[in-house]
């Protein structure tokens, strides 16, 4: 009997224990999982932080890789699409042999004619440049006559407003220094007094920029018109500042010309695109950026920056071994579906690829559990941005990239970090007129370029 009591007693008092044990290791485990999704989401803010500090590394100090360094571990550039390599013969190591129009004298070698023997001709040729080049100087004595009616001097030509004026040479000079050279006023200055003797001040080039920009007004109107008419164009922005404040400069670029129009000193809004834009009814081709997403019924979103996106995500350090052989998979696809719109925008009927190159997006673009950030929202805008992806199939002509507009823009950039931007609304206007009309006429003929200048500026 003893033991039947102490075996119930114990019995019940162990089951209560037991009860009680599985209670707490129901919490327990419930307590586990809770802090294994919040150290998952730990380490998924962690690889966040990390990624945007290297971004804001790379903005603020640059990031110069070697070609080992970009090329990542797994990756085959070999069908990267790149122009093919002329071959060199040893006569392109040399110097040019100059045209007979070019030639401005000519200097014999002769030996004296007591000398016996044959006697052959060989012939070289020496480049050289004045240094000191000697200004042009015209004296005008213009006589007047003494009007008593109106109680002045007149004359048949009009005055300038100075006795000393500059002439039309150096005014295009110092716009093409502006402009096209990218020069600052301190290093124009420094050019005409060293090479001309010519001194001028800032606020005399100002004014010669200030009087071309108005010349070149309807130029540059007449070259938005054209860009504007074209099957597509590319718009880009970069920060350009003025009056020590950070702006904006935009530009846009033919498809079929290559020609650009620039605005500079305005703000990023979606305003200043849709103004250069203007009646337009061609393909847009730009990034991802929000201001370009509803301003034209066709939009081709640009693959490079997409591929380039993805690639630098892939060499991040900030992910597990686990995130970074799933992002270059991503990575891998991304490249594979570009190289496949561009066979098929070579293709008889592009249109056809439309729903197989469709399934593809739809499937790089899936987000998996294991994605960082980064990816999730990379991939998110990939989603929502497809069909802007395959704009390309339907106009098979216009370029898959927006590379032109951003090397349009690089010109800017330089000049910015040269100048170190403008110093009113008011020049920063007349430089993007001048950058409109003088890079447009530079890029198509260098070697005629002053001549071609000179002769806009009679019309």
């Amino acid at each position: 009997m003893v033991e039947l009591r102490n075996l119930r007693k114990l019995h019940a008092a162990a089951r209560a224990r037991v009860v009680t044990l599985e209670r707490e290791n129901k919490a327990l485990k419930l307590r586990v999982a809770e802090l294994e999704h919040e150290n998952r989401e730990r380490r998924d803010e962690v690889a966040d932080v990390r990624y945007q500090l290297e971004e804001l590394k790379t903005t603020l100090f640059g990031k110069k890789r070697t070609a080992h360094e970009t090329m990542l571990p797994d990756e085959d550039d070999e069908d990267e699409e790149r122009p093919p390599k002329t071959p060199r013969t040893p006569d392109s190591y040399h110097r040019p042999i100059p045209k007979d129009e070019e030639v401005t004298k000519t200097v014999y070698h002769r030996f004296p004619r007591d000398k016996d023997g044959n006697i052959r001709l060989r012939t070289y040729y020496v480049e050289d440049i004045p240094l000191d080049i000697k200004k042009m100087v015209e004296k005008h004595v213009v006589e007047q006559w003494h009007d008593k009616a109106r109680r002045m001097w007149v004359s048949r030509d009009p005055l300038p407003a100075t006795t000393v004026t500059l002439g039309d040479n150096v005014r295009v000079l110092v716009a093409t220094l502006v402009a096209v050279q990218r020069l600052s006023y301190e290093q124009v200055r420094t050019l005409l007094s060293t090479l001309f003797h010519i001194t001028v001040s800032d606020g005399e080039i100002a004014k010669i920029c200030t009087c071309e920009a108005i010349r070149l007004k309807p130029t540059e109107q007449a070259l938005l018109d054209a860009i504007r008419t074209e099957e597509s164009h590319h718009l880009d922005e970069s920060r350009y500042d003025v009056k020590g404040e950070s702006r904006y400069a935009w530009s846009m670029t033919g498809g079929e010309s290559g020609d650009t129009a620039y605005v500079l000193g305005c703000s990023r809004g979606k305003g200043i695109a849709e103004e250069l834009r203007g009646d337009s009814t061609g393909v847009l081709v730009s990034d991802d950026y929000g201001a370009y997403r509803t301003l034209a019924n066709h939009h081709q979103l640009c693959y490079a920056h997409l591929v380039r996106k993805f690639r630098d995500l892939a060499g991040h350090d900030g992910f597990t071994d686990t995130q970074k052989e799933d992002v270059r998979a991503t990575y891998r696809e991304i490249k594979a579906i570009y190289r496949t719109v561009v066979a098929a925008c070579s293709g008889p009927d592009p249109q056809t690829h439309h729903g197989a190159l469709t399934k593809r997006f739809h499937a790089v673009s899936t987000i998996r559990t294991n994605d960082p950030k980064p990816i999730v929202r990379l991939k998110k805008t990939l989603r929502k941005n497809i069909e802007q992806y395959l704009t390309c199939l339907r106009f098979p002509s216009i370029a898959l990239t927006n590379n032109i507009a951003e090397r349009s823009l690089r010109h800017v950039v330089l000049k910015r970090k040269n100048s170190f931007g403008c110093k009113s609304d008011h020049g920063a206007a007349v430089l993007g007129t001048l950058l409109s009309a003088l890079l447009s006429l530079h890029r198509k003929d260098p070697t005629t370029y002053f001549e071609r200048y000179l002769a806009l500026r009679r019309v």
